[in-house]
């Protein structure tokens, strides 16, 4: 996995992108400034008020990112990105996102 903090304030999200596109087989995490992951064994849930991206690239079928210049564009077909809020859990052996925000005890 590869973190990134301080994530849409300084719109990283780009950033990110090109390192999962380069390493398909890393998971790629954007954290939103008071959010926290707490990660234990094969789970990973958000917590506080902002948001975790968290992309996928295991499922990218072409991309550009060997072809293109610095600074130019890239495109990439086919990457998953997950949106995680407080509460939800993504499950790091099913590659999966349970949402549970609002919790159910609110509901």
């Amino acid at each position: 996995m590869v973190f990134d903090t301080h994530f849409i304030e300084r719109v990283r999200i780009a950033r990110l992108f090109e390192v999962v596109v380069s390493n398909p087989a890393v998971l790629g995490v954007g954290l939103e400034e008071n959010t926290a992951l707490l990660i234990h064994r094969d789970r990973m849930e958000a917590m506080g008020p902002g948001m975790a991206i968290i992309l996928d690239g295991r499922t990218i079928s072409q991309s550009n990112i060997l072809e293109i210049v610095t600074g130019a564009p890239s495109s990439i077909e086919n990457m998953t990105l997950h949106l995680m809020s407080q509460h939800d859990i993504f499950n790091l052996k099913k590659m999966q996102l349970e949402i549970n925000n609002p919790p159910k005890a609110e509901v």
